[in-house]
Parts: C-alpha cells; sequence; structure tokens
C-alpha cells in the first residue's frame, strides 16, 4: 500500500486495530508489525529455528520450499472448487461459469532482502 500523496509505501494493517482484538485473536495474525515493515510468523519461525550454520541460501531454499508447497495446496482447493462448480453446471444446477486460470505462483525475495535478517 502507498500513500496517495507522498507515494511512500505503508504496511496495510494497523497495530492500533489488531490490539482490540482479544488475545487469541491477536495470536492467529499473521505477522510481525514495526513502524514500516511487516514479517510474517512461518518466516520468524524458520529463522529462530535455524542453527548457526545455516547460511542466508539455505534458509531461503527452506522458505522457497514452504511457499512452493502452500501455493501448491491453495491451487489445489481452488482447481477442485472449479471442478465441483463445472460438475454442478453440467448437471443443471447452476448457470455455466467461466473460471480465470489460478494467479501464478510469486518468488521468495532475493537473497540480500533475506541476507539483512541472517
Amino acid at each position: 500500500m502507498s500513500c496517495p500523496n507522498c507515494k511512500r509505501k505503508v504496511i496495510s494493517w494497523n497495530w492500533n486495530m489488531i490490539q482490540q482484538l482479544d488475545s487469541s485473536r491477536q495470536m492467529q495474525f499473521p505477522c510481525i508489525l514495526t513502524a514500516r515493515k511487516a514479517c510474517d510468523m512461518r518466516v520468524v519461525k524458520v529463522l529462530r529455528e535455524r542453527s548457526l550454520g545455516d547460511s542466508c541460501s539455505q534458509v531461503r531454499r527452506i522458505l522457497n520450499e514452504q511457499h512452493s508447497e502452500e501455493w501448491l495446496g491453495k491451487n489445489l482447493v481452488y482447481l477442485t472448487d472449479c471442478q465441483t462448480i463445472q460438475g454442478a453446471a453440467s448437471a443443471g444446477l447452476v448457470r455455466p461459469i467461466s473460471f480465470v486460470e489460478p494467479p501464478k505462483m510469486l518468488p521468495v525475495p532475493q537473497f540480500k532482502c533475506i541476507s539483512r535478517t541472517c
């Protein structure tokens, strides 16, 4: 998200809103927020679990593997839902719908972005 006036990038979540939630809901929030950036809790977990001998390229490989698995899982759900709706349309239960292709997998951030945290 960016400010329309100054074009500066800002995170789109507001910590003040998150603090209004009860503790259990706050724990479900997927990111750690700072003034300008946010970091996914799964990335923080990988960085915490890495041993001192792990290189940044190894951390990136782990993140890339997890990212790919999640992307494949979401695509599977989407395509299965499309197939179910298409079956219902061919049975005459709903009107036929044209489906869009699932989005392409976005790459994991480059080495220098990860190396700042390693």
